[in-house]
Formats: C-alpha cells, structure tokens, sequence
C-alpha cells in the first residue's frame, strides 16, 4: 500500500493531526496491531523457519497461503476504486484507462516473450519499493497516532532509511551477481525471463556496501532523534515496522553477499521461494489490516467478515478469469504453468501498484482523516441510495465460481502429487483431466503422467501423454522422456528424432547427445555416433561409461574399415579370362 507518497509531503492540513494523538494510538488493539500490522506475526514465523522450515512447508503449502491472503488483498484494492460510483468516476484515468494499457500489454505479452519478461522485470523491480512504501506508511500512521510529530528532517530520515534498504534490493536484483532464487515470483521453467541491468560487480559491490553503510547511519540518526523526542512506548510499534522492512529485504541481501548465508543454513529458507511466500502473506495481512480498518470507519465494513468476503471474491476474479479466458484452447496458447500464471501475476501486481499509489494518498483528507485520527463517519452524508441489484448478484456469482475454480485447481494439484506419490494412475490421470478442465493444463504435468505410464510398462499411454505434453508446449524433459521410451521399444529412428528435437532447444544437453549416440550405434553409424560421443564426453568427462562406449564406437569404425579393405572372393567373372561366350 503506498500511503507513503503522502507521507512525504503533508499538505491540505496533514501536518498538523500526527500532534493531536488519539485516544488509543492503536487501530484495532495492540495485539492484533502488533501481530498482523507491525510483523510480530512475519518475525515469528521468520524464526520458526529456521528451525523447523520443512515441517512448517508440510503443514502449510505456500498455494495456500497466496489463496487465503495474497489474492483477497488484490481484492481489497478493487473494491477500494471500483465498489463506488464516486470513486470510480475520481479514478476514472486509472480506473479505466491504465487499466485497459495494462490489458494491452498482457496480451502483447502472450504473443511476444521479450515484452512479457519486460512485464515481468518491471513487476518483480516494483514489487520490493511497494512493501517498502507500505511499511513506510505505517511507520508513520503509527507514529503520529501515538502522539510522534517528526520534524521535516527527521522524516526525511526516516524516509532515506527506507529508500536505502530497497536499494540494496534492487542492486541485488540487477546486479551480475545476483540471488537468483529471492524473487516475489517464481518464474523458472517458464518461457519468461529477468532482463536484469546486469551492473558490473566492480560497481554494485562497493555501491551495496556504500548503500548498507548509508542505511545503517540513517537509522541511527533518526532513531536517537525520534528517542529525545518520544518514549519507548509511544515509538515502539514503529519500530517493529521498521524491523520488518530490515527482516525482509535488507538482511538478505547483506547476508548473501557477505556470505553468511550458506544455501544449507536455516536463515537461507527464510529467503528461498516457499520463505518468500510468507513475506508476500505478511505484506498482504497488512494490508487488509489496514484497508478493513478504513473501509470500516467509512462504514463500507459493517460486518468485517462480508467485507473480507467481497475481496475474496474480487480478488480471485482477477487472478482466475485471465487464466479462462486465455487457456489454451480457447483464446491462448500459453499454458497456465508455461508462463501465463507468471505474466498475471504480473500485469495483476502492476495494476495494483498504480491503483494503490492512487487512492492511498493522505493529501486526501479523508484518508488522512480516518488514518491518522480516530475519526468514524458514515459512507454519505445524502442518506442511503437505492441501488441496482443485478451489478451485486453478478459480482457475487463471478466471484463465486472464480473461489471455486481456485480451490477445486489447489485442490486437484494436491491429489495430483499424491497420486504420483503412490503411484496410482488412476487418479493421477482424473486430476490432470481437472485441471485441464480448470485451464491448468501444463506440459510438466502430462510429462510426469507420461513416466508414471512408463514405469507401469504402459507404453502407449506413455507416449500418448508425452505427444500431449508436446502440443502444450514443447520441453526438453517431455523430448527426453519420449526418447527414453522409444529406446525401450529399440525403435531407433524415434529416437534419434526424440533427441534431435531436444538438442535443437538445449544444444548442450551431454545426457542427449550420449543417447543420441548410442541410438546412432545401434543403427550402425559409429562416424556420428563418435561424434555425438565425444561431445558428451567433453561435457561430462568424469562419466566412465562415456569412455567405454566411445571405445565400441571406434571398434566399429574399425571393423568397418577392415571390411571395406578386405579383398572380394573371387569368381569366373573375376578371373580375366573370357567366360560366358
């Protein structure tokens, strides 16, 4: 949520209401404040991960932790800009007109994989400045509620603190040598890329270092100016929040870099892609902590559970009506895993960027009103308007089918890997059949049913699967799992074809070309058998084997070559003397 953008410059009468104070200081009580809009929650689980990371990954899938709170929270802003026909006329440029550039742009994104990665590198650059400016906002919301009026230098300090920890981020980010596994998304194994700036690492180490230094100092200044001026308890919820930003992007980055987190160290999980999920929850809790708060003293949150619903329902379909509309088969191409989930995720986040950036701003005055005091007044002061009936009834049942689809989807991923698990094709099969149904058919899944039709001696439906898997989108390991089922059936010419596919998308693949060598053998061609070898052999020069069968490559050539150079027996017709007349 970027309330900071306000936070910076207070104007329209802003300045002065953090010097009032409130009764409380807190929004909804101390602990659920501290719990879910300061971190307490996010640190404890930060700890909990390095202790027991696996079983917490057991209990607590990240799909569910993105269903529960990443996706309500898209919801929230939605409703924030489009619920109200007074707010969706105020924002109607962003409402209407980003809105649609950033359609655009998803679709060009399907056809083009350069301007999807560019998406997506602006989404995944974004992404760490929009929960830095949310914890920045915070911050200062708390601060000034509990009585804390920060002159303007020491705010300034207080915002440079911020801006200095995302930096090192982003330096991380696009660096040369950067984490490649501390990301806001997973986007490996798609068709989708980083477009890093690639900055030299004799320009972004030193300048990591120089930025670390910078942060540390900011944070001393401000804090000791803060101190001489408030007391622990008045300062103390900041501080937490300030905690949390340092938690989640600047201890990293640092750790990395100086070399304190190995990749088998506890701290390493607590940055890796399930740890991440987390830290995109705890983002996420706030902000419904603090959107519930305000839609609430606007009266637009009578019940807070009907509210929590509606943004349920209004994230999930954001996220889920993309995925139908353009699942292959119907207006895409792409599948769900190949790359459009990542390219929604990033044209989703970008649009929640730009609308939250908007509507967050405490030059608002009601905004500033509601967030800053404690200050409830009712949705409109013109009495209760009728409303049609049928734009609510429509939004509930969008919504309701997308909350389906999303749980039926998490829920038919999950049997999928149990069946797998057992190896019961069965029901591994049904679950693929779901999830096709559902728009989340992927060359990865029919891949892995393919091999489990394999290792049952079920050739056919092995190869049937990996052909599906193909006209998805072609994989290496969808080529090499076909090739590995054609050598069984010592159907040499598809095997080479298998591996020639393969090595045309990943030409230094040393397992293919061993294979493709070996087929070679098996058809009687040692010349490109030993070639293909040979390349193996320089990929992979610690592999035994690879030397033996380059040893019967060479003794066929061998062979070949006495056999060629051996003299033909000879007959009448080759004796010189005249015969058959």
């Amino acid at each position: 949520m970027t309330i900071s953008s306000a936070l910076q410059t207070d104007r329209g009468g802003s300045e002065g209401v953090g010097a009032s104070a409130t009764q409380s200081g807190w929004l909804f009580g101390p602990a659920v404040d501290l719990v879910l809009g300061c971190g307490v929650g996010s640190i404890a689980v930060s700890v909990l991960m390095v202790f027991q990371a696996n079983t917490l990954a057991a209990l607590v899938p990240g799909a569910i932790l993105v269903l529960l709170f990443s996706l309500p929270h898209y919801g929230a802003t939605l409703l924030r800009v489009y619920e109200l026909r007074e707010d969706r006329r105020r924002y109607a440029f962003f409402a209407f007109g980003v809105t649609t550039l950033l359609g655009f742009g998803f679709i060009a994104g399907l056809e083009n994989v350069f301007l999807g990665s560019l998406l997506l590198t602006v989404y995944l650059t974004w992404s760490p400045w929009h929960y830095t400016g949310q914890n920045y906002g915070i911050f200062l919301i708390l601060a000034r509620r509990r009585g804390i009026a920060p002159s303007p230098v020491v705010k300034r300090l207080v915002y440079a603190s911020f801006v200095l920890s995302y930096a090192l981020t982003f330096l991380a980010i696009h660096g040369t040598a950067r984490p490649e596994n501390y990301a806001p998304a997973s986007y490996a194994g798609t068709v989708y890329r980083l477009l890093p700036l690639g900055i030299p690492s004799w320009v972004s180490n030193p300048l990591l270092w120089g930025v670390a230094a910078a942060y540390g100092a900011t944070l001393v200044a401000w804090f000791a100016a803060l101190w001489r001026a408030s007391s622990l308890r008045q300062l103390g919820p900041s501080l937490v929040v300030a905690g949390t930003q340092s938690l989640w992007f600047s201890v990293p980055v640092l750790m990395r870099f100086s070399g304190l987190a190995r990749p088998d160290s506890g701290m390493a999980g607590i940055y890796d892609a399930y740890g991440f999920l987390w830290i995109a929850a705890a983002h996420a809790i706030q902000y419904l902590w603090i959107t519930s708060y305000y839609a609430k003293s606007q009266g637009r949150a009578r019940v807070l559970p009907a509210y929590l619903a509606k943004t349920a329902a209004a994230g999930f379909a954001i996220w889920t009506v993309p995925a139908l509309v353009f699942a292959p088969g119907i207006l895409g191409s792409l599948p769900h895993e190949a790359g459009l989930a990542v390219l929604i995720a990033a044209v989703v986040n970008l649009h929640h960027f730009v609308l939250d950036g908007v509507v967050w701003k405490l030059r608002d005055g009601n905004v500033a009103r509601v967030l800053l005091r404690e200050v409830r007044q009712p949705t409109s002061s013109a009495g209760p308007t009728r409303r049609r009936r049928w734009p609510r009834s429509l939004f509930w049942a969008t919504g309701g089918v997308c909350v389906a689809v999303g749980l039926l989807a998490l829920w038919g991923e999950g049997e999928f890997k149990q069946a797998l698990r057992e190896q019961d094709s069965v029901r591994a099969r049904a679950a693929v059949d779901q999830l096709s149904w559902l728009g989340r058919d992927g060359p990865e899944a029919r891949t892995r049913l393919g091999r489990l039709y394999a290792r049952q001696g079920r050739s056919k439906r092995a190869e049937s699967e990996f052909h599906r898997s193909l006209a998805l989108q072609p994989t290496v390991e969808a080529w090499r799992s076909l090739g590995l089922l054609y050598e069984e059936g010592r159907d040499w010419n598809a095997v080479v074809r298998s591996y020639d596919a393969l090595l045309t998308m990943a030409p230094a693949d040393g397992q293919a070309l061993y294979r493709r060598g070996l087929a070679y053998l098996e058809r009687g061609e040692p010349q490109k058998a030993l070639a293909d070898i040979d390349g193996a052999a320089r990929l992979h020069p610690e592999q035994k084997i690879i030397g033996l069968s380059r040893q019967r490559a060479q003794r066929m050539i061998e062979e070949s070559r006495v056999k060629e150079a051996a003299p033909r027996p000879t007959g009448p017709s080759d004796s010189g003397l005249p015969g058959g007349t």
